[in-house]
This record gives structure tokens, sequence and C-alpha cells, in this order.
């Protein structure tokens, strides 16, 4: 309690905590060493030197002030840092790669459970899986795909956490091939709210594995997973198309954009996402095929529009994950909506056209191509819901770091509600969770459907809703 302060140190290593919010009953000098002592990881408490910057999130428009960072090594400290803070009444959240939109891997006033050093990536190559540690970026399991031509389904930003993102679904380039990263997800070790390390698949703990599969980080601390691998490309190597326009050109694309994407049969290989900005905007596409050169002749169409800028090649397919990297970089503000459709229309494209003139120039709007593979599953067969979403539109704004004032980000907010709101009549009435900025009224219409059976599973796994800094499915014993 009087870490930080100008207490002397004799006075705050002898000070008893006894804070009811954290319920602390013993010296808090003694608590700390005997915690110390136990952990094969680091404890880092307020006013250390490494506390500031392990407080922080990748979105810094999140501050907290967490009583203590624990960094665990493995199953051992991560059982330990929930079994001590549910001993001591003291809340607690989980982080793992630290990229969550909404900051959840931070907490004011409690333990933050940190993997982040628990990186390693396995692959075996012969039976086509990977071992995927709970603090593992995408760049960590790209790299080591790359050496085997091989990928599985994951997000556009490579500095993502693989088992965050696993969890809320995991929409990408592959998506229409390969489904979600979660369609992906052959198991997963998880630490329950009582400490008890389970293996979740689809032979033990189903209930549980099936939550899993899109439903967050609610029942327990995944601390790592095992995912499907394919050959993707020609070893790794797949066709790439970037194209840039001038914004006077963003009615008669997005229009052309509409119709292409509604009319042709394009094949699952094929992913196309457009990008509005207010002065310009753009193209990025992808080519699993065999041949990754005829990703040409699929874009010739766009090309005939006089890009500002154009590339079409071929490329690793590890080097296009990361493209979007310096955008997104930890210590801007970030603010977004998401939400799916199943046709996209020209009211749609009328929304979008006016939202892009008034946005500010730090925002965009995303139009994510999806279909194909991600609508092969049934509602109900995990817990991602919207199995019949042909796009997710996606507003963002990012204010960089040098331009933290609390006026811009009100009306970049301001905007994307706005985008929202306009859109939303043509939606399927939700969005994307690893977007969703944690409505409770969007987290619920987020799953659809499936809001019944995830709550009686969080009721059967989390009863007392110790995993609650995530999009918060209540247990029914909490209201």
């Amino acid at each position: 309690k009087n870490m930080g302060s100008s207490t002397s140190q004799e006075e705050a290593d002898h000070s008893v905590v006894d804070d009811s919010a954290l319920g602390y009953s013993v010296p808090f000098f003694d608590f700390v060493d005997n915690l110390k002592r136990k952990l094969r990881g680091d404890l880092i408490l307020r006013g250390d030197l490494k506390y500031e910057s392990l407080r922080k999130v990748w979105n810094l428009m999140i501050e907290a002030y967490p009583y203590m960072i624990i960094q665990c090594l493995g199953n051992y400290d991560v059982q330990l840092a929930i079994n001590v803070a549910n001993e001591n009444k003291i809340p607690f959240t989980i982080r793992g790669g630290g990229h969550s939109v909404m900051g959840y891997g931070t907490i004011n006033d409690g333990i933050v459970i940190d993997l982040s050093r628990m990186r390693s990536v396995n692959i075996n190559a012969n039976k086509l899986y990977a071992d995927v540690e709970g603090g593992c970026l995408l760049r960590d399991l790209d790299k080591e795909c790359s050496l085997y031509g091989l990928s599985v389904g994951t997000g556009l930003i490579s500095l993502t956490g693989v088992v965050g993102l696993t969890l809320g679904g995991g929409i990408g380039y592959l998506t229409r091939l390969h489904g979600l990263t979660c369609d992906n997800l052959i198991s997963a070790t998880v630490v329950l709210s009582d400490g008890k390390i389970v293996q979740a698949s689809e032979h033990q703990y189903p209930d549980l594995f099936w939550a899993l599969q899109g439903g967050g980080g609610n029942f327990g601390a995944v601390t790592s997973i095992r995912l499907k691998l394919y050959p993707i490309g020609d070893n790794g190597t797949v066709g790439f198309c970037s194209l840039v326009f001038d914004g006077s050109k963003k009615k008669e694309l997005l229009t052309f954009y509409k119709d292409w994407i509604n009319s042709y049969e394009i094949p699952n290989e094929l992913s196309v996402f457009f990008f509005v900005q207010k002065s310009s905007c753009s193209l990025i596409s992808v080519y699993f095929g065999d041949n990754p050169d005829d990703i040409e002749t699929w874009m010739q169409p766009f090309m005939n529009f006089d890009p500002l800028i154009g590339d079409i090649d071929t490329r690793k397919f590890d080097s296009i994950q990361s493209m979007f990297d310096s955008g997104n970089v930890d210590g801007n503000w970030y603010w977004s909506k998401s939400i799916f459709f199943e046709k996209f229309t020209d009211e749609m494209v009328d929304s979008i056209l006016h939202n892009s003139e008034i946005m500010g120039t730090n925002s965009n709007i995303e139009i994510i191509h999806l279909g194909g593979a991600l609508n092969s599953r049934d509602s109900n067969e995990t817990a991602f819901y919207y199995r019949n979403a042909k796009f997710e539109i996606h507003a963002i704004c990012r204010l960089p770091f040098y331009n933290h004032d609390n006026s811009v980000l009100d009306t970049a907010r301001d905007w994307a509600h706005g985008l929202y709101n306009d859109l939303n009549e043509y939606s399927l009435g939700g969005g994307y969770a690893n977007f969703n900025l944690g409505d409770n009224d969007r987290v619920s219409k987020s799953y659809g459907d499936n809001w019944h059976k995830l709550r009686q599973i969080k009721s059967k796994y989390d009863p007392k809703n110790r995993f609650h800094r995530n999009n918060n499915i209540l247990p029914f014993s909490d209201t």
C-alpha cells in the first residue's frame, strides 16, 4: 500500500495491507517475499524499475495501475498466481500478447498475470500442427511456419497475440480458404478459476473447447494451444497485390468492388480487402492458389482504374503478415467498431462514402472480405456465431503518440459510432468480438443465439466471474 510513497523502506516493509478491495491479511513484505520465493518467473511491484513500462499495453488510451505484475514462465506460475489472487480476494487479468484494443491485458489495483515471456513455438511439419505458448505473437508463429511453407489463418498484424486472437475468432487473409483461427484449434491447456489445469479438446472438456472457439478469455487462462497447419501457395510464396488510388475515385471504385465481389465466382484462395481513407482508397489482395502469378489476372480489372501506386508480385506470406505493423505500434490511442454483413449493397456504399468525407485523417474504414470456409460451419458449431457473414466492416481510429488529445479522440469516437449506426440496419446485428469495445449489449449481440449456452459454460467453469477482464460473459450467478 505504501509502495511508491515517501514512507521509509522499514515502514513500508512492515506495513499491513488492509485494503478491503484486496483483502490482504498479512504484512505486505511477508506476502511479497513468500510469493517471490515460490515463483519461477518475476514479480514486479509499484516502484520497481520495470513497473512503468510493463503496466502499459498496446493501446495507450487504456491507463491502469496494477498492484503487481507476475511474469510467468509456465503453468506452475500461472496456477500459483491465480491461487494467490483467489486466497487474497484480489482481482486479476491475463495478459497474452497485450494487443487487446480494449486494454484487457491490464487492471487497476489488481494482479496482471503476464504470459509474455512464454513464447515458444514448436512446429510438427509431418503432422501439420503447431504448439504455441500463451505469450506468442503472430510474428513468432509466422516465422517458424515460414521455414516449412506452412501457415494457419491468423490476423493482419504480426504484433497480435496468437492465443487472444484465437479465443476471439481470428480473422485474416486465410479465413476464406481455411476458416477462422479458432476453427483450426485442436486443443488448449487451460488454468481454470480454481487453479485446476485441464486439456480441452473435442474429446476432453468438449463444452469448454466449444466455448474457447470464439468465446474469448472468459473461461480460464489459456497457457498454450495446438493449431492445425496447412501448406500455402508455392512453398510459402503467394500472390500479392497492393493498389492505392486517388480519393476522387472512391465512389466508382467502391461501387465496382461491390459489384465485382457480389457477382464473380471468386475462389476461396483469393481474399480482397478494401480500405477507405479521407483522401484516398486502397486495396490489398492475397492469392493462395498453386500458381501465385495468377493474381495478376484476378486483379487486372482494378488496374484499369489507374492506381497511383500499383504493386502486383509474389511474396513470402510471412512478409505480408507484417506489412501493417508500422501503423499499429505500441503507444498510440486506438478506437474501433466492427459489424458483420451478408450482403454489400448500394446503400452501404453511400454510407461509407458519406462517412469517409467526415472522418479524421487518422481514421479509416476497412472492408474485410469473408465468406468461403467461414460459411462452411453452422452458427452453433463453435462459439463464433456469424457464420453467414460475407463481409466485416471495421472503423478504426488511430491517434499517434504525439497527438494524445481528448477532444480529437471524442471526435473520432463520435465518427466511428456514426458509421456504425448508419450501417447497422443492413447488418447481421453483431460484430467481431476482438474489436468490440466492451459495451454489454454489443457483447451479447456478438454471440447471437450462442449467448445462453456461453453463459451456462461460464457458470460451470468460472461461477464467480474471476476472468472478467474481457468481453465479459456473465455467469448466471452474477447479474
